[in-house]
């Protein structure tokens, strides 16, 4: 700067370049200005006390040293905002954590301040007098628009070298200055918030469509399961009459064992009458063979006589007997047609069945398909849901977060003022 003794540590255009953590080479009490931009942030802190303690060391009477550093307050407020623009195309962080770190760390920042602690490293220097001013702003004219860099909130303070004994540190333009980017913090904020509390409002109704979308697949599930129930009824009437099948095939089993066994024994009594007959042609011709001797054999005669109409009897009698046996057989008869064509009956309505159940079958193959899909995008629904929960209750745990900050901060604030009325109170009863 024109009209100034420039220092750095190697920078070409410096006049000098001299290390400001070790003592510097002048007379103490020589200087009356001293003005440092962007330096102080790339110390540690026991050196930059070191730093001020020269400095006063180096100021004559009433001289003055004016220092602009980057706001501690300032970007803690800004993560906590998501503001990462405040810089410009300066320095664009690609995200609010990269903010906060290359803040801290970047371009060899060592320590950062807030207010409270700049002043506080001003006082063990041996400064009592401490000004935050405005950006380019002054009561000293060689101090006025001396800043070169853009301002971004920075903390500005001078510092002078007096004979006061007690602390006087004046906050009033950090204050107001503070007032301004807190505004416009606190409008992005609740812009934020307005945004998220119109995101979750929109979240709500997207959930509430989905659990409206849920209702009516479940209604859907429900009468899928009546109609299965249905085919389970037709199932188990199918089985009942498969097994009145299975009772009908085994009486008509049993019926056809007897018929057999009739039929056996009506072959028996033929064969038996076939032997009869066979007597009778004998005796006939024996008779013929005895005619001559007619008289002679005449009670012979009459005894076969009996005897034939005993065997005729019997032979009526079997007769009888099989005529009954053949009526018996042609109603068993009549009655295994009636039960075949039953049986048929019940093969073909048998067969309809086993169409209708294969179509139901595969009626239900596609049912269980569509469930299965229902099921699967219940279950996304489900996913979604569960992640719009989580990203509301990150929401609202952050604006909880940002709200006890705030709070934390007016508090912060209201102590200060309320100290500061305190501290005027008691000069004003002092003086």
């Amino acid at each position: 700067m024109p009209g100034w003794l420039n220092v750095d540590l190697d920078t070409p255009e410096a006049d000098l370049h001299l290390d400001f953590t070790k003592p510097l080479p002048f007379q103490s009490n020589s200087i009356t200005h001293i003005f440092s931009e962007h330096f102080i942030e790339h110390v540690t802190r026991v050196e930059a006390v070191i730093f001020l303690k020269e400095c006063h060391r180096l100021l004559s009477d009433n001289g003055i040293i004016r220092i602009s550093t980057p706001s501690l307050r300032f970007l803690v407020s800004s993560y906590l905002a998501e503001q990462k623009s405040e810089w410009g195309t300066l320095w664009s962080p690609n995200s609010m954590c990269l903010m906060m770190n290359e803040g801290m760390r970047s371009w060899g920042h060592q320590f950062l301040y807030d207010a409270q602690e700049l002043a506080e490293i001003f006082l063990e220097a041996g400064f009592k007098t401490i000004i935050f001013e405005n950006y380019r702003e002054s009561a000293d004219k060689e101090l006025c628009g001396i800043e070169s860099r853009p301002f971004h909130n920075e903390l500005i303070v001078e510092a002078v070298k007096d004979q006061n004994v007690s602390p006087n540190i004046n906050y009033k333009n950090l204050k107001n200055s503070e007032k301004l980017w807190i505004s416009k913090l606190k409008s992005s904020i609740l812009k934020r918030f307005n945004f998220e509390e119109e995101n979750i409002g929109d979240q709500s109704n997207n959930i509430y469509s989905h659990d409206q979308e849920l209702t009516r697949r479940g209604k859907y599930i429900e009468s899928l399961e009546a109609h299965l129930g249905q085919f389970q009824s037709i199932e188990n009437d199918w089985n009942a009459r498969g097994s009145h099948i299975e009772d009908l095939e085994t009486l008509v089993t049993d019926q056809i064992q007897q018929i057999k066994k009739l039929g056996g024994d009506w072959e028996a009594r033929g064969s038996h009458i076939e032997d009869l007959e066979k007597i009778v042609i004998d005796q006939t011709q024996q008779i013929k063979k005895i005619g001559g001797d007619w008289e002679a054999r005449g009670c012979y005669i009459e005894d076969l006589e009996k005897l034939i109409a005993d065997r005729e009897e019997k032979i009526k009698t079997i007769g009888l007997d099989w005529e009954a046996r053949g009526q018996q057989i042609e109603g068993l008869e009549k009655l295994i047609a009636d039960r075949e064509n039953k049986i048929k009956k019940i093969g073909d309505d048998w067969s309809d069945r086993g169409d209708v159940i294969d179509n139901l079958t595969k009626t239900i193959e596609a049912q269980n398909s569509q469930i299965h899909s229902i099921e699967n995008l219940l279950s996304d629904r489900n996913n979604q849901i569960v992640s719009l929960e989580e990203e509301k209750i990150e929401l609202t745990n952050k604006l909880e977060f940002i709200n006890a900050e705030l709070m934390m901060f007016k508090k912060s604030i209201y102590g200060r003022i309320i100290n500061k009325i305190s501290h005027i109170h008691s000069r004003i009863k002092s003086k």
